[in-house]
């Protein structure tokens, strides 16, 4: 069981997310207000901070930012009805380690908490050596040879100079996805292996996509998938 920190002033939105973790048999403490939030967070000590972004008094980002020194060690993921790329970079830069786009989907979203948590399960947590360029994450424009191993998560080859970490984050403009109107996406490598000098092969989970968008890539993939098959069978 985890202790996990919710801080959302939409009350309804909150009780949705404390449902789903309770039947996940986490313990929730929830806060409406960013300045009580703040206040009390010091005395304690949660396995996992869950942060509205857009909130009327302090913002979601504005709070991130307070408490960041504090958390090192905590992951922190951001709720947000908007996922706009400025957004999500700036949330990346202060140390958010994923997003769900509200109304929640919850089978992806318990998914995501689980890989926040993976010290429960007695497994190593990837995030806790990020590699994260001090100014923003890195920016890579590369064809995709992808795999889609669930919704959100995928495996890639890329070419870089730079040695790349598990705990990354890459904003990447791939190109394959701007024929269908996404522009960049923003990854957060969970495993990188060198398959040949300079070339990567990495597992990285996308974040702050909306599921309609998800869907887009989905289907892409597997379209890729099968012009591959019907290559090789030939």
């Amino acid at each position: 069981m985890a202790t996990i920190l919710i801080l959302d002033d939409n009350r309804s939105d909150s009780l949705i997310v404390e449902k789903v973790l309770a039947k996940q048999g986490h313990q929730c403490v929830t806060f409406s207000d960013p300045e009580k939030f703040l206040k009390e967070v010091p005395k304690l000590e949660p396995d996992l901070v869950i942060l509205d972004i857009q909130m009327p008094k302090i913002s979601g980002l504005q709070v991130l930012k307070t408490i960041s020194p504090q958390f090192i060690e905590t992951p922190v993921m951001m709720l947000t009805g908007h996922s706009e790329v400025r957004i999500v970079s700036e949330a990346i830069r202060l140390g958010a380690k994923d997003f769900c786009v509200k109304p929640l989907d919850q089978m992806l979203f318990v998914e995501k908490v689980n890989k926040l948590l993976p010290h429960l399960n007695g497994e190593k947590s990837s995030w806790h050596e990020q590699a994260i360029v001090e100014d923003g994450p890195w920016e890579m424009e590369f064809d995709l040879n992808f795999a889609l191993l669930s919704v959100s998560e995928f495996s890639a080859t890329i070419q870089s100079s730079v040695a790349v970490q598990p705990g990354t984050q890459i904003k990447a403009k791939v190109k394959q996805l701007s024929d269908i109107g996404i522009g960049s996406l923003f990854l957060s490598v969970d495993e990188c292996y060198t398959s040949s000098p300079g070339e990567y092969l990495l597992k990285a989970r996308i974040v702050g996509l909306p599921e309609k968008d998800l869907q887009k890539v989905r289907v892409l993939a597997l379209r890729q998938a099968q012009i591959a098959r019907a290559k090789h069978s030939n």
